[in-house]
């Protein structure tokens, strides 16, 4: 015996190996479809969506890039293996992983730990890049990129913000927070010039980049903030809290313009769509929420199987990725406002997510100490994708 595939809640009805071999597919009696490595017998994704058991046996499309499936419940449905396959572990933190970003080159990945270090992968190889960007004696909650790619800003747990040159990989500038407990996120300004990040039952607070000096405070939130996110034009400014709410802020003024109520735990992330119209927020209430970003108007409540910590869309503003509790990262259709994948692969919480800036990766970071790639591009997208570039010479 090589491996043992368990997992399914009901009766397994069908089995398939992929036309070349690699993977198993197996087809349950719970509504759900299981994909495996064949090779090592390890859980790659879970595809979610019918409503009850496979009825029939599912096919792989000759190439393998597409699985038809039918359902009792009268539908038939076309897969995409490419949102399935995992692309890389990037092993090396020590501790829990707490935040992940790309670079704005789409070939690196910057994330943050609670072993004290941020540090910078290959997003292709997995390997480290250099040695592990340290300060302080003090976990690292948060990065983010600056537009350009030459500097990274690192949260320090509620003391300090550090901007680092990443050709020298040295500290550019550090200054003080705020002092506490939490493990609060920031984020940049398109335009680079202006950081937002998070004090300890306080303020939403703004720092010009170029000289470190505070340049606003957003007051508003009962308890501690959790998240912040710049709006693709700059302003407005959201931030999420521990008190259920999302605040929308006008970034020149400095005013609270909206209060998004709904959730019913605390809000732990929220992200902009790259086309600036939707909100989403991420909450331990189990649900990924969107928002008009106009309106602000709740458009779905979208239910996920444990508290989600980690909340991205795709750059085409068509998926959601969601990183939760339960170890998963879950794809979400935001058209259709529905689940459509499930990736496995970690063995602890999921903290953060995040898209590469061409949308064919998605990376994750977790508790289990790892950063792992996702390729999110279909097979046959990314074969169309590769037959339009110049052939090497």
């Amino acid at each position: 015996m090589l491996a043992v595939l368990g997992g399914h809640t009901g009766q397994v009805w069908y089995v398939l190996f992929s036309p070349d071999g690699t993977r198993v597919v197996t087809a349950s009696e719970d509504a759900t479809l299981r994909l495996w490595d064949a090779r090592v017998g390890e859980l790659i994704g879970v595809l979610r969506g019918h409503g009850d058991g496979i009825a029939c046996a599912p096919v792989f499309t000759p190439d393998g890039s597409r699985l038809v499936s039918g359902s009792l419940d009268g539908t038939m449905r076309v897969w995409d293996m490419g949102l399935t396959e995992r692309n890389g572990v990037l092993r090396g933190h020590d501790s829990y992983v707490y935040d992940v970003a790309f670079g704005p080159d789409g070939e690196q990945v910057a994330s943050a730990a609670w072993d004290r270090t941020a540090r910078l992968w290959d997003a292709t190889t997995g390997r480290q890049t250099g040695p592990p960007l340290e300060h302080e004696t003090a976990i690292i909650t948060a990065v983010a990129y600056s537009r350009d790619g030459r500097r990274l800003a690192t949260r320090e747990r509620s003391r300090r913000v550090v901007l680092w040159d990443l050709a020298s990989r040295k500290a550019a500038r550090d200054w003080p927070v705020s002092d506490g407990q939490t493990d609060p996120h920031l984020a940049l300004n398109p335009a680079g010039t202006l950081l937002a990040s998070v004090s300890v039952e306080g303020p939403v607070l703004l720092w010009d980049v170029a000289t470190g000096r505070e340049a606003g405070r957003l007051e508003g939130h009962h308890g501690d903030p959790s998240d912040v996110a710049f709006h693709p034009d700059g302003s407005p400014l959201a931030s999420a809290g521990f008190d259920r709410t999302i605040r929308l802020w006008d970034v020149a003024t400095r005013a609270q313009v909206a209060v998004l109520r709904g959730h019913t735990g605390a809000v732990c992330r929220v992200a902009f769509s790259a086309d600036g119209k939707l909100l989403a927020s991420a909450a331990s209430d189990r649900t990924v929420r969107l928002w008009d970003s106009r309106t602000h108007e709740q458009l779905a409540s979208i239910p996920v199987g444990g508290n989600v910590y980690g909340v991205a869309f795709s750059p085409d503003s068509t998926r959601l990725a969601a990183g939760c509790a339960d170890t998963t990262v879950r794809l979400i259709d935001v058209a259709r406002r529905q689940q459509v994948a499930e990736l496995r692969g970690h063995t602890n919480f999921v903290h953060a997510v995040a898209w590469s800036p061409d949308g064919t990766r998605l990376v994750s970071g977790s508790g289990d100490f790892t950063v792992r790639v996702w390729d999110s591009l279909s097979v046959q997208e990314r074969a169309r994708r590769t037959a339009g570039k110049p052939t090497p010479r």
